[in-house]
């Protein structure tokens, strides 16, 4: 009776398995680091999309997939995200779309135009826009830091009325 109750706790216990040796070198080869190039004010040109960086503001460009453009206003310390990838762009977990646009009005010039507002959990306010410029999907993200959404959106909406298709992807 000892040996049969043994032999079914053995039987039972999961064996300790390795792990497929191929995934550390997929994983090493995703944690590549990926350059950025500073921006500082003057036309920017991605992949289809030109946006004019406004005095006050800087940040860095990375390449893809996605392209993103990411900057700072030194004023207001607003943070505006902008990336073009060629595949449907969607928004981020947890924010739901307030307004869809055809393209008759938008603060951001983008073609079948979704917009949300969303609170971080540290109550940072994230509004973002989601379309397209020609052949290129854009999400563009707007974080305004407690107590600046007011400032921070009429800095941003120097760079936000600017983006614009260029000449396709």
């Amino acid at each position: 009776m000892k040996w049969g109750l043994l032999a079914l706790v053995l039987i039972g216990c999961p064996k300790p398995q390795k792990a497929p040796e191929e995934t550390q070198w997929l994983d090493a080869a995703n944690d590549a680091p990926v350059d950025s190039i500073a921006v500082e004010k003057g036309e920017w040109r991605g992949d289809g999309v030109t946006v004019w960086v406004a005095p006050g503001w800087s940040g860095t460009h990375t390449e893809g997939p996605p392209e993103v453009l990411e900057l700072v206003d030194g004023e207001t310390a607003t943070v505006l995200r902008v990336e073009l990838g060629a595949d449907g762009l969607d928004l981020p977990r947890g924010c739901e779309a307030l307004f869809e646009d055809s393209g008759t009005y938008r603060s951001v010039p983008l073609d079948e135009l979704q917009t949300a507002s969303c609170v971080d959990e540290d109550g940072t306010l994230l509004q973002v826009w989601v379309g397209r410029a020609d052949f290129v999907s854009v999400r563009v993200e707007a974080r305004y830091p407690i107590g600046r959404a007011v400032s921070g959106r009429q800095r941003a909406e120097t760079i936000l009325s600017t983006l614009s298709a260029a000449g396709g992807a």
